[in-house]
């Protein structure tokens, strides 16, 4: 008790942003429990409720009896990630910021080690690698590299990159992260300020009610939201003075993805044109002759080869060979006692 005590009072406050919308059993079983089992102690949990019709409240009233420094909102009407992240940040006091959606869950070292992580280097923010379980599949993909599961910022990064576009949904990532090079750009953050803590700390679930689980009806919609991003960023696409390594990654990437699904709904003149957009953008060789071969078969192959190239590409080449080889990399900086409580926590949603 003595230990709890002294370990919150020298500790500084993180505010942690749980984003949710229509996941009451993730938040019962996987998020909510795994933030109170951190070692890291002086916490706050602020909810935000994106406008959920299932039993959230219920779920979060019985959580109020345990956590005292537990803050819901809940919004009217469904406005999207972003704008949870905007209004959840109005209520933080923590001088560090902890992104976490309802459907994910951290390791019990996870706050501990980035916030020692941050202080030892002297950063404004950091990211760690992620543990991807498939839950209609049952099984680990890997290790995931980074992105906004497991980031966390001095709340001083995010006075620079807020509010985030909330007409950009599905595409807050690129949003958020396109803000924080913007800010490198007008020398409010320096490239060395944000680092990567190579362990894997967050606990990942891919399954069929998430965006990023492939169906073909979603394709319309991430045309709309891709065109969007892509067409707020234009001034960085085509400044290529301005542009940085990581925006013209992310710009790729975008560019490719946008079409694929073009070409799923067989789009085809507007896939060979976001191919050749993607070509005028920095990237890797093997990246570039991946491409050359997508515009190749755009003209000839039917819709359903852009599919199975979907599904090539998350299946086979990334879940069954980056992720693994990146798995069995830090394999070693796992806690299995925990991977096993995370993913029984998981057969009770």
């Amino acid at each position: 008790m003595v230990r709890f005590v002294l370990d919150y009072v020298m500790q500084d406050l993180v505010s942690i942003i749980l984003s949710t919308y229509n996941r009451a059993n993730f938040l019962k079983h996987l998020s909510i429990p795994s933030v109170i089992n951190q070692t890291y102690k002086n916490w706050e949990l602020i909810v935000v409720d994106d406008g959920s019709n299932d039993d959230t409240k219920e779920v979060i009233n019985f959580f109020k009896k345990k956590i005292p420094n537990l803050k819901y909102l809940r919004f009217e009407n469904n406005r999207g990630y972003a704008a949870t992240i905007n209004e959840g940040f109005k209520l933080a006091d923590g001088q560090f910021i902890a992104l976490l959606d309802a459907d994910d869950g951290w390791f019990s070292n996870k706050l501990e080690r980035q916030v020692d992580f941050m202080k030892e280097n002297n950063l404004l923010a950091s990211t760690t690698y992620v543990v991807q379980y498939n839950v209609v599949k049952k099984k680990i993909d890997g290790i995931v590299g980074v992105g906004l599961p497991g980031f966390m910022a001095k709340k001083e990064l995010f006075n620079y990159i807020l509010p985030l576009d909330e007409t950009l949904r599905g595409i807050e990532d690129g949003d958020f992260f396109c803000k924080i090079e913007l800010a490198k750009m007008n020398n409010k953050i320096k490239e060395n300020e944000i680092q990567i803590l190579k362990e894997p700390l967050v606990f990942y679930t891919r399954h069929s009610g998430a965006l990023s689980y492939y169906d073909i009806k979603k394709s319309e919609i991430m045309i709309e939201r891709y065109n969007k991003f892509l067409d707020k960023y234009r001034f960085l696409i085509e400044n290529k003075e301005r542009i940085t390594p990581t925006l013209s990654k992310l710009f790729f990437l975008s560019y490719v993805r946008l079409g694929i699904h073009q070409g799923i709904l067989s789009d085809r003149r507007g896939a060979v044109q976001s191919f050749k957009k993607a070509l005028k953008l920095k990237a890797s060789v093997l990246e570039k002759i991946f491409v050359y071969f997508l515009r190749l078969i755009v003209s000839f192959a039917p819709p359903s080869i852009f599919i199975w190239t979907k599904i090539v590409l998350r299946d086979i080449l990334i879940e069954n060979f980056i992720y693994k080889l990146k798995f069995k990399q830090y394999k070693k900086l796992l806690n299995f006692n925990e991977v096993d409580r995370l993913i029984s926590n998981i057969k009770n949603v």
